[in-house]
């Protein structure tokens, strides 16, 4: 897809399922929104693309609860050579089969996750590139149904903020990874409309070097609109997870250098139309 008109939305149907390269004169923001009627996918699912990158992170749930399908795609005119390795909370999980994958020009891999790390029920991904880059994403599929693309956590940060938790009923859980070598021990704040407040006896929450953690803040935000605040002496990376009304769907991940963390906000399926703002 070509995008010319500074200022404007340009809309496509993709005819195939395969990954598609958006391109302009200047910046753009892109993304890949779609809607699935029938069968274990049912519901909307959208990602943001992303330029290629030596390196990426993703954090979401692992392929012992979701059919996790990552993602690999050069657009680039050289080869790349890539490394797909996955944490989980007791660390590297993944082995050798990940290592020194060649990815060609222009071409796309789909890799299931439970070949590499079967038995990981939160995960964080790590992909880079000896040379080359390459774009990358992760659809997953709960095994209690529902659907969602996870985007790239972004890289590891010593400060990082997790938006967009939604208000109401159900499961939600903050997950957070501690990349390289050195313990990560985390200062947790929440943030409302009306105030910043330390969650009770969620004030802290310490991640092995190398490792997952979980952390369950429903009772910490009490059912409201909320964000969190993350910060730490070590680079991390962060998610959030969120269930609702016992029904489960994903929402967006976002990270920064040095923590990693994400959020998952789970809850009912729309399926057949749009899910509602």
């Amino acid at each position: 897809m070509d995008v010319y008109l500074p200022g404007s939305l340009t809309t496509e149907t993709m005819e195939s399922g395969g990954p598609y390269v958006t391109k302009g004169p200047g910046g753009l923001e892109a993304g890949y929104l779609t809607r699935a009627t029938s069968g274990a996918a049912r519901g909307l699912a959208g990602v943001r693309c992303t330029e290629p990158a030596p390196a990426t992170w993703l954090l979401g749930p692992g392929p012992a609860d979701a059919d996790v399908r990552l993602h690999l795609t050069n657009a680039d005119k050289a080869p790349a050579l890539a490394d797909v390795q996955v944490y989980a909370v007791e660390g590297l999980v993944s082995g050798a089969a990940g290592i020194g994958l060649e990815i060609k020009p222009g071409e796309h891999r789909e890799i299931d996750l439970k070949t590499l790390a079967p038995s990981a029920d939160v995960m964080a991904v790590s992909v880079t590139t000896t040379f080359g880059r390459v774009a990358v994403a992760a659809r997953t599929v709960l095994e209690s149904g529902g659907v969602d693309w996870l985007p790239a956590a972004g890289t590891p940060a010593t400060r990082v903020v997790v938006p967009g938790i939604p208000k109401g009923g159900g499961l939600r859980r903050l997950l957070v990874a501690a990349p390289g070598e050195t313990d990560a021990a985390v200062q947790i704040r929440a943030v409302s409309e009306d105030a910043e407040y330390a969650m009770k006896g969620r004030e802290t929450l310490d991640v092995p070097a190398g490792t997952v953690a979980a952390l369950d803040v429903t009772t910490g935000i009490a059912g409201s609109a909320a964000a969190l605040v993350l910060t730490s002496p070590t680079p991390h990376s962060r998610r959030r997870d969120d269930h609702r009304d016992g029904r489960e769907a994903g929402r967006r991940v976002h990270g920064r250098h040095p923590l990693t963390r994400a959020g998952q906000c789970r809850g009912p399926q729309h399926h057949g139309r749009p899910s509602p703002p």
